[in-house]
């Protein structure tokens, strides 16, 4: 990772890609928990991948789009707690396919980024609550408590700090609409 005024060799960049409730509906679990029981299968094999000490799974980007396991990492990189893996093994296969398919594409817009430099670290199986509590869509109050406004990352409405805030200013101008309103 670059430091503030960015003159470490390293940069850092997430990326995402979709899941849906469909994605996990075979999964041997109650239906509003399927989403945690898929998260936890991905994690539970990188820890495995990670040589079960907590290790990060690593594998250079131009392996992981050929299809290659990578052997070796090299001495310099961000993170020194990283093994090599090959992240096919732990991501689900429509995750691979996207990445498989997006990340070209998406490097061809970067000036000066080359592949064989590329390190992937994961996965990260998370950007927002893998559950979401059940709200009305017009006075963003719970369906179960009447009364409870829910809103942001936590109850499943957001995935960061902006959409948190945005989830936020609107389920507040709900709240107020439904004290003004009686």
């Amino acid at each position: 990772m670059s430091d503030s005024r960015r003159r470490l060799p390293w940069g850092n960049a997430a990326f995402v890609v979709p899941v849906q409730p469909d994605d996990f509906a075979n999964e041997d679990a109650e239906p509003a928990l399927r989403g945690i029981v898929y998260q936890e299968t991905v994690e539970r094999e990188a820890f495995a991948r990670g040589a079960s000490t907590y290790a990060v799974p690593a594998q250079r980007l131009s392996d992981f789009l050929g299809a290659q396991a990578t052997q070796e990492l090299p001495q310099e990189r961000s993170c020194a707690r990283a093994v090599p893996a090959d992240l096919s093994e732990i991501l689900p296969a429509h995750v691979v396919h996207t990445l498989r398919k997006m990340l070209p594409a998406m490097l061809a817009e970067l000036n000066g980024v080359r592949r064989s430099d590329v390190l992937l670290y994961g996965p990260e199986t998370r950007t927002s609550s893998p559950v979401r509590v059940v709200r009305d869509p017009i006075s963003r109050q719970s369906a179960a408590v009447a009364g409870l406004f829910v809103a942001g990352e936590g109850a499943g409405y957001a995935g960061g700090i902006v959409s948190s805030a945005i989830d936020g200013i609107a389920t507040a101008r709900a709240m107020v609409r439904s004290r003004t309103s009686r």
